[in-house]
Formats: C-alpha cells, structure tokens, sequence
C-alpha cells in the first residue's frame, strides 16, 4: 500500500476508499490514465510509464508533476492507497 495524508493532497477529510458521492477517492481523487478528470487535486497513474503524479489543481492551469516511479509490470488502484 501506498500511505498519504490527504491533506497533503488537498483531500479533505471525510474522504475515504469506501466514500460515497464526492467522497469517494476512486471516483473522485485517483485517475488511472494520464489527464485529470475534475477541477481539484487528483492522483493520476500512468500504466504505460508507471508514474504516478500530482495535480494539485486537477483540470486547471497548473501541471502534473511526478511523485514516483513504481517498478514495472505494476498496475495501481484507488484500493493501493492508504489514506491517512
């Protein structure tokens, strides 16, 4: 598993795996693919490169940037975080 502080990654509290509506880390928080989904701060998980990034400001201005390159032939999932 992968532990972050959610509010570290401008995640608010009552976000949870099991969360519902826009509580919901997978739905909401974690990309698998390359491009952020909404305008707040997601993860993305690149599967061809194995990079995660962070967009602090999802669908805005600001860029992606790197915060790990996992060991190839790894796929990740909203169920590998440990949200702390």
């Amino acid at each position: 598993k992968i532990s972050i502080v959610k509010s570290a990654f401008g995640i608010g509290a009552s976000v949870s795996l099991s969360g519902t509506g826009n509580n919901d880390f997978a739905a909401h928080y974690f990309v698998a693919g390359t491009s952020a989904t909404e305008a707040h701060s997601q993860l993305l998980f690149d599967d061809a490169t194995h990079q995660l990034y962070f967009d602090d400001d999802g669908t805005g201005a600001h860029a992606k940037i790197v915060i790990a390159t996992l060991t190839t032939n790894v796929t990740l999932h909203a169920s590998d975080f440990d949200l702390k």
